[in-house]
């Protein structure tokens, strides 16, 4: 099939060689025939009135492709421009978990993270770990949360304490012996604590180290919790003395950990 662009060069081929052989007739012919004559100028100005239209079709041929190089390059460099975003921390905990307390979202990243716990290839329980201080109650509080929705009122706050969301996705066992803590200290080294162990150490004391918020989150001193698929269990986790809040807190539940961390 013959381009557009060699359909222009063959027709203006063909009308050059249309006045060249009309040119020659006449020449032999003008003189002779008036018939003759007046046939080689009906041509001759048909040939010439289509001239026009010849030399649009190349002009615009001509500009056309002048011109396509340049909007190819501006839509290659628009699709440069559409960088893909990286998603927030809420943003991944929403993709596992969809019924949460959306005013949490609005906190300052340091102070939230969660654990997915996966048993097999799906996942059982979505810890949601939350650095509770004044400033994080205070951003909380700002953005439209109501504590009462964390069950935090009508006791006292041990300040700072991490609270833990559990939702559960299947039926399983929340654990609180399962979790430990750890914070690098001066010198390089990390004190890591089993929460089993401080409660041990620290119960003479009559200072429960979790109580039960909402749901069935263990009460001091239990330590298990049955739950069953959509349950949601919240609970608070006092911070273990020696331990600052000012500084990266490690909370591992297993071998699945997080971070909290006051200021990055």
């Amino acid at each position: 099939m013959v381009s557009p662009e060699m359909q222009v060069i063959l027709g203006i081929a063909l009308v050059a060689l249309s006045i060249a052989v009309i040119w020659a007739l006449w020449q032999r012919t003008a003189r002779r025939s008036v018939t003759a004559l007046l046939l080689s100028l009906g041509t001759l100005v048909v040939l010439v009135s289509s001239g026009p239209v010849l030399w649009w079709q190349v002009s615009s041929r001509f500009q056309s492709t002048i011109l396509q190089p340049k909007v190819l390059k501006e839509e290659a460099s628009s699709v440069e421009e559409e960088k893909p975003t990286t998603p927030s921390k809420w943003d991944r905990l929403q993709s596992v978990v969809k019924e949460l307390p959306w005013a949490l979202g609005a906190l300052d990243e340091a102070f939230y993270d969660y654990i997915a716990v996966e048993e097999g290839e799906n996942v059982s329980m979505v810890l949601l770990l939350v650095l509770v201080n004044e400033e994080s109650l205070r951003q909380y509080q700002n953005a439209g949360g109501h504590p009462e929705e964390l069950g935090l009122v009508g006791a006292a706050l041990p300040v700072p304490s991490i609270l833990v969301i559990v939702y559960a996705m299947g039926e399983g066992i929340f654990h609180l012996k399962e979790f430990s803590l750890a914070q690098g200290q001066e010198g390089g080294n990390e004190r890591r604590v089993a929460l089993r162990e401080v409660a041990v150490a620290e119960d003479p004391l009559g200072r429960a180290l979790w109580m039960r918020l909402k749901g069935s989150f263990p009460q001091f001193p239990n330590l298990l919790a049955h739950v069953y698929p959509g349950e949601q269990l919240i609970g608070l986790l006092r911070l273990p003395r020696g331990f600052d809040p000012n500084h990266s807190l490690q909370i591992y539940y297993g071998s699945h950990g997080a971070v909290l961390l006051q200021n990055p």
